[in-house]
């Protein structure tokens, strides 16, 4: 009885992944940041990544906003799940180059 216990509290204590979002940043950028020679390349880091800081800076307002989400820019993940969903996306949407943003800590 004392290990049943045990491993109730053992699996109470494991976290399921939290929710992110993936985000299409050809599409936030008006096409300037891109993958059209590499599905796993950018062709401006540093252009991503300031975009990438004001997305993150902004977590809530991208993850809930409702025009970028109905346009496919931003897309609700688990971060389960994440790296599998990015590269189906960067396999279905060619020279799109999206990223996963995660929430805060």
């Amino acid at each position: 009885e004392q290990e049943t216990e045990k491993a109730k509290a053992a699996a109470k204590s494991i976290k399921e992944p939290g929710p992110m979002i993936l985000v299409d940043f050809t599409a936030l950028s008006d096409g300037a940041i891109h993958n059209k020679f590499d599905k796993n390349g950018v062709n401006d880091p540093a252009l991503k990544s300031a975009m990438q800081k004001k997305v993150e800076a902004d977590y809530a307002s991208y993850a809930n906003d409702s025009a970028l989400i109905a346009a496919g820019t931003v897309r609700g993940c688990s971060q389960g799940v994440w790296r599998a969903a990015l590269a189906t996306l960067r396999d279905e949407v060619p020279g799109h180059f999206f990223a996963a943003i995660f929430p805060p800590a």
